[in-house]
């Protein structure tokens, strides 16, 4: 994942998610209205020599791919995802492996339409200053500085709307979940106890620190598009592309906000199948794709450790842990939701 610009010849992006979706005169973009703000003259100046100017609207033009309830996906927009994805694992990728990573790149698109949407319904907001400090933490993980970054963009020929857009939808997303979610969630004092107790009894077992790359079996006879992608990713991942650009990009879980990490895992956690295959491999070393009913997964060992007294966590972290599981849970029930009410005309079968 790469920064982007967020300047524009003296004008300044602010996404909201309450209005009416597409408008004249604004560009609308899966439920984003992008509106033209007059800030201090200075200011945006300043923005527009730093980052660079923004590409010309026409960029998103082009044919409708699909139509997600209402909102339109263009190709250029699959192009450009497409491009980002590789251009953060490294750039380089046969047409191969292109086409087999197109249908992640479709479905991450409407994946993001889909919470922009249902953020929109409830009323949230992401500001200009939220999605700056978003795209800040982007180049900070990736150790450059922004006018490297936007010269790779352009190199790359990546509009950075696309990164833009990209961000803005995980942070309200985000903030969906914390501030509509997450109150309320009940978690019970007996649950609380039984999970520390199983921590005190797995104290001399081993757990492993995991990075993942989870990809959903959408439908049953898309198995064969995710097993698919799981091996490109795969012969990524064996010519040097980085686990955490992959897993950002194309990682469906809640973990790719935190490039894949999914922390110390125990043997519970996973099926027997699983765990048996992620002890097998030495630190530093990922697995090949695991295929299960459900989903594709890629897995990257960290670390390994046996568990200690001094590692049992206490009440309140056990809460903490409960909590983001459940949670967790309720996002996967709810986009399960939303993609089976939403009305999707595909038509990428017909360009």
């Amino acid at each position: 994942m790469w920064l982007h610009n967020i300047g524009c010849e003296n004008r300044m992006r602010r996404f909201s998610f309450q209005g009416s979706g597409r408008g004249s005169g604004r560009v609308a973009h899966q439920g984003v209205e992008v509106f033209s703000a007059k800030k201090d003259f200075f200011l945006s100046i300043l923005f527009v020599l730093i980052l660079g100017a923004q590409p010309a609207m026409a960029q998103q033009e082009g044919r409708i791919a699909l139509i997600v309830n209402g909102e339109a996906i263009t190709t250029p927009q699959i192009d450009a995802r497409i491009k980002l994805g590789l251009l953060s694992a490294g750039g380089a990728a046969t047409p191969a492996q292109i086409e087999a990573l197109r249908p992640q790149a479709i479905d991450a698109l409407i994946d993001e339409s889909l919470r922009l949407q249902e953020a929109r319904r409830a009323g949230i907001t992401v500001s200009d200053e939220e999605i700056e400090a978003g795209i800040a933490q982007i180049a900070s993980n990736n150790n450059l500085q922004a006018q490297q970054l936007l010269q790779i963009l352009r190199r790359a020929n990546v509009p950075s709307y696309t990164l833009y857009d990209q961000v803005a939808a995980m942070l309200a997303w985000r903030k969906f979940m914390q501030e509509r979610i997450a109150p309320q969630t009940t978690i019970l004092d007996q649950e609380i106890a039984t999970r520390r107790q199983q921590y005190i009894d797995s104290v001399g077992e081993e757990e492993l620190l995991l990075s993942e790359i989870f990809l959903p079996i959408v439908a049953p006879d898309r198995r064969d598009e995710a097993v698919l992608a799981g091996e490109e990713l795969h012969r990524l991942l064996e010519n040097g592309a980085p686990f955490a650009a992959l897993a950002q990009q194309y990682s469906q879980a809640p973990s790719a906000e935190n490039q894949g990490d999914r922390g110390w895992t125990q043997s519970e956690a996973l099926s027997p199948q699983s765990w048996e295959r992620l002890k097998s491999l030495e630190i530093g070393q990922y697995s090949a794709p695991l295929i299960d009913a459900d989903a594709v997964r890629l897995f990257l060992l960290r670390d390994r450790r046996l568990v200690s007294e001094d590692g049992v966590p206490s009440r309140a972290e056990v809460r903490d842990e409960i909590l983001r599981e459940k949670v967790n849970q309720r996002q996967e029930e709810l986009f399960r939701e939303l993609r089976n009410r939403a009305f999707i005309d595909d038509r990428t079968d017909a360009l």
